[in-house]
């Protein structure tokens, strides 16, 4: 595996793309980010709560729209960015969403597959070139501890068209990000491109992205939190890390060090032992690209 050398003072000046930064994790890291210098892209649906975002995080933020729900849209986000910059240091694959009852895509796809995994497939590779040759330039893909519990993968069913259940789509889609993310790495690493691709977790963090759990879980959420979840400014901690840490190799998985990688300090983290079998990774990329028309440039 590769490694990017990477401290604090080098992303002064640095370009930045977070998606879903308007809230929760990605508003953090972005006010994180923009402290330490960078120059942060706010890749947000919400054109209200993009400009919210971008009054809060200041000067060094600029909101553009993109809603990951759809092609064009990210296809017309990718034009209007690279009109604008002529080169990405770090994209921070980071919007999401958690069990929402079944919805299509713009384009059909199931939407905890489409938005959560497919859409970062496209725009990671549809923004690739912007990105590959940077020296210390990294793709972070935040997963979950989700990712851990599927035992095998149905390619027949991606896009949960035989039955969807909640729980293992969201399970599947970050799992799929964690394949992606070290597949990525090594076609980057053959290429010769400077560019690393890592991914994070934040543990469990109390975030809005809750907003469409069960009526009955919801109300304890407030109480139980301060056991075993982390707020969304200690979330960030492993992502920032996996961003801009010294010590970081293409192709890891960073989380937190506390029981079950629920909350505490950077680590790294599990990996789904699928990940770790080319030919099921192969086979997702593969897939990937049928679905999105889009391939490794």
């Amino acid at each position: 595996m590769t490694t990017s050398p990477s401290n604090e003072k080098s992303i002064k000046n640095k370009t930045v793309i977070i998606t879903g930064a308007n809230s929760g994790i990605g508003l953090e890291t972005a006010k994180a980010l923009a402290y330490k210098g960078a120059h942060v892209i706010l890749a947000c649906r919400d054109e209200r709560k993009g400009k919210q975002a971008e009054s809060i995080v200041g000067n060094n933020s600029k909101y553009f729209h993109v809603n990951l729900a759809s092609t064009n849209s990210i296809t017309s986000f990718v034009a209007k960015i690279s009109n604008e910059f002529s080169d990405i240091d770090i994209l921070i694959n980071n919007a999401g969403v958690l069990h929402p009852p079944y919805t299509k895509t713009v384009d059909g796809f199931e939407l905890t597959f489409g938005v959560n995994y497919l859409s970062h497939f496209m725009l990671t590779l549809l923004l690739i070139n912007l990105i590959k040759n940077n020296s210390g330039s990294r793709i972070v893909n935040l997963t979950s501890i989700a990712a851990n519990k599927p035992r095998k993968i149905d390619f027949n069913d991606l896009n949960s068209e035989h039955g969807y259940h909640k729980w293992r789509a969201y399970e599947k889609a970050n799992l799929f990000r964690l394949m992606f993310s070290i597949e990525l790495n090594q076609r980057l690493e053959k290429s010769g491109y400077s560019a690393i691709s890592v991914s994070a977790h934040p543990g469990i963090t109390l975030t809005n992205i809750t907003r469409n759990m069960n009526r009955f879980i919801k109300p304890i959420i407030p109480i139980v939190a301060p056991l075993f979840m982390m707020d969304a400014r200690q979330g960030i901690a492993p992502i920032i890390h996996a961003a801009i840490g010294d010590k970081v190799n293409g192709g890891e998985n960073w989380g937190v060090d506390g029981i079950r990688e629920m909350r505490g300090r950077p680590t790294l983290a599990k990996i789904n032992p699928l990940a770790f079998q080319p030919e099921l990774r192969s086979k997702l990329w593969e897939l990937s690209t049928k679905f999105s028309k889009i391939d490794f440039p």
